[in-house]
């Protein structure tokens, strides 16, 4: 019989069971984690190639480090340096069986948490269960590589860039998710961004925003025409692609202009998504946004390409397609001389009015969109041209678009160069380097805007005669921007150069110096003769050998730029200089140039020169081969 003085004793002896059986099962589910921590080191885990991938570790002199600089993204205080503890860490922290030590947010490590669960097979009964349904529920359906093209005037673009768009469910692609990853500043100064960039300055961050607001963020994207590359990947692929992109979000790394920058931090992205690539480790020195996409290709991601060209592209085709007369009602409407009413009560072909009025509407939208007419003038404007175009129904003469050579389809941007020639009758060969990028006169590029690209360009010669090597010439940074003008669009031509160049003092005495030089100007563009260009230029050159160790000069360069015919271009070209208080006040150049695709990555450089330094001349004659990688 039982009485109440034994129930206390019944209740002491159930809640030493209770007692005893929870810490049965805290041990078994300790014993579970490190069952699970041998497992994954018996199968080396921690030096797979994917959890490589995923933490974005790389090997070096000094060991393995990863490239996320984030102390948040890692579970372990070594995490950023020791793959080992950090993958010990992941796994304590996910497979925990008790819902305390799940505070955490999962999604900011779904990737890593899918993987190690699939990869050390997870006994899911005896671990909390884990899922993050706003992943889950993304649903992606493609991904698109996106190049927005060079563009010469904001040095952040002169590269060009990359980001990756992800459609999912909607039919527009204006609602895709935009994969980026860039430098975060508030910096308008183009020089300071670039100095700092080199060195690392900026913290660059990944981020996730719809195409249409990554679109409005390009205060220069009317210019910019943009390749899209349409990626092979299996819905498989796209979903690892979405769940390491969640655990980079918000997440930050140490930018770096040349090596760490927006494409090269993406590749992680395509690398999560199909580990068989090699894409990140291809890359030493530097990484141009261009030599990613062709990384791709030849990695066999990309199964379709698409252009879209710029605004500013779109509009001036429309206006070329015009006839003089066209021209003419097109130019009136834009200056209000007679309204699109009068247009359409005009006896012209119906085809014509409704070009005409295509182009004044993109013309008045590009107008708003560049600041150059009011809000309230605008709405007026355009509503005033689409209400005459409507009656004139699916009509048109729009062009299609001109579709340029493909980017991705140029050589390679490292550049090694052997060659030789003559300068005033003696003999020298001579090798180059150069990291990056292209020259004026470079086949693989538009005719129509001239862009000149160069980083590093080392030149050296042997001179046989006397036995000797020297240091040619080493341009720090060599750039050019000559953008054709128009009617319609009217740019502005620049040139920047600095470095050290070899200059011919008296008795033809050769001297090493530092220079300067910079100009502006205009460039014109006519298919059949080429690209015309005109700059007014300045430069300081600075050595001892110099009348107070410097002179200073201006003048004028002039030149043609040409395409003989699809794999030849040439370049013809004038420069007057005008120096003080130097040994030799005026110095005149003419030089030929010329530039012959062998093969994608093989060409012919040739050149001839006459030099004019204070009457006294010499010529020069070089030619050489370029070989891209």
């Amino acid at each position: 019989m039982i009485t109440g003085r034994g129930s206390p004793f019944l209740l002491t002896v159930f809640l030493v069971i209770l007692l005893f059986d929870g810490i049965s099962s805290g041990k078994e589910n300790h014993s579970y984690v490190e069952e699970l921590i041998q497992k994954a080191s018996v199968e080396k885990l921690s030096e797979d190639r994917y959890w490589y991938i995923l933490m974005h570790y790389q090997k070096g002199i000094r060991g393995v480090k990863s490239l996320i600089d984030d102390p948040s993204f890692f579970l372990s205080e070594n995490g950023k340096t020791s793959p080992k503890e950090e993958l010990e860490a992941a796994i304590r922290l996910f497979f925990s069986d008790k819902e305390e030590d799940h505070s955490f947010d999962i999604c900011e490590f779904f990737a890593r948490y899918t993987w190690l669960k699939q990869m050390i097979d997870v006994d899911m009964k005896k671990v909390y269960p884990c899922s993050c349904q706003a992943v889950l529920n993304v649903n992606p359906q493609s991904a698109t590589v996106v190049f927005p093209s060079y563009y010469m005037n904001n040095p952040a673009s002169m590269f060009g860039h990359t980001f990756i768009n992800i459609r999912t469910g909607f039919k527009s692609d204006h609602l895709a998710n935009t994969i980026n990853y860039s430098a975060r500043t508030d910096e308008t100064n183009g020089i300071v961004f670039s100095v700092k960039g080199i060195f690392g300055m900026y913290k660059g961050y990944y981020s996730v925003l719809p195409y249409y607001k990554k679109i409005l963020e390009y205060n220069d994207m009317d210019k910019r025409d943009i390749w899209e590359y349409e990626l092979n990947l299996t819905p498989e692929e796209l979903e690892k692609m979405v769940f390491h992109i969640r655990e980079l979000e918000g997440k930050y790394t140490d930018y770096y202009f040349f090596d760490e920058n927006c494409s090269y931090n993406l590749l992680f992205l395509l690398e999560a998504a199909r580990p068989s690539v090699h894409l990140t480790d291809r890359f030493l020195l530097s990484v141009i946004p261009i030599d990613t996409v062709k990384a791709m290709k030849e990695e066999g991601l990309i199964q379709s390409v698409n252009f879209r060209p710029s605004k500013v592209t779109s509009i001036q085709e429309k206006a070329e397609a015009f006839t003089p007369e066209a021209w003419e009602l097109a130019n009136q409407i834009l200056d209000k001389r007679i309204s699109p009413e009068n247009l359409f009560h005009m006896a012209i072909k119906t085809d014509e009015k409704a070009a005409i009025l295509d182009f004044a509407s993109e013309y008045i939208q590009y107008q708003y969109l560049k600041k150059e007419i009011e809000s309230e003038d605008y709405r007026k404007r355009l509503l005033s041209v689409l209400k005459v175009r409507s009656r004139l129904g699916k009509r048109g003469m729009s062009p299609p678009s001109l579709i340029p050579r493909q980017p991705e389809k140029a050589h390679d941007s490292t550049l090694v160069s052997v060659g030789g020639g003559t300068l005033d009758g003696e003999g020298y060969a001579e090798i180059a380097f150069r990291p990056a990028l292209n020259e004026i006169c470079d086949p693989d590029f538009p005719d129509d805007n001239g862009m000149q690209i160069k980083f590093l360009d080392t030149r050296m010669r042997y001179w046989p005669d006397d036995d000797s090597a020297t240091l040619e010439g080493l341009d720090v940074v060599n750039v050019r921007s000559l953008s054709s003008r128009s009617d319609l669009f009217k740019p502005v031509s620049w040139m920047f150069r600095t470095g050290l160049k070899r200059n011919t003092l008296e008795d033809k005495d050769r001297k090493i110096a530092y220079y300067v030089n910079s100009g502006v100007g205009v460039s014109y563009f006519k298919p059949i003769t080429g690209l015309f260009y005109l700059l007014a230029a300045g430069e300081l050159d600075l050595d001892n050998a110099y009348q107070d160790g410097y002179q200073a000069g201006a003048g004028f360069e002039s030149g043609l730029i040409r395409r003989i015919c699809d794999p030849v271009k040439i370049q013809v070209s004038g420069t007057v200089m005008k120096f003080f208080p130097g040994d030799h006040p005026i110095e005149k150049k003419i030089s030929i140039t010329g530039r012959i695709r062998i093969s994608r990555n093989l060409h012919l450089a040739l050149e001839a020169s006459l030099n004019d330094v204070e009457d006294d001349s010499y010529q020069e004659f070089s030619g050489g081969v370029n070989c891209y990688f």
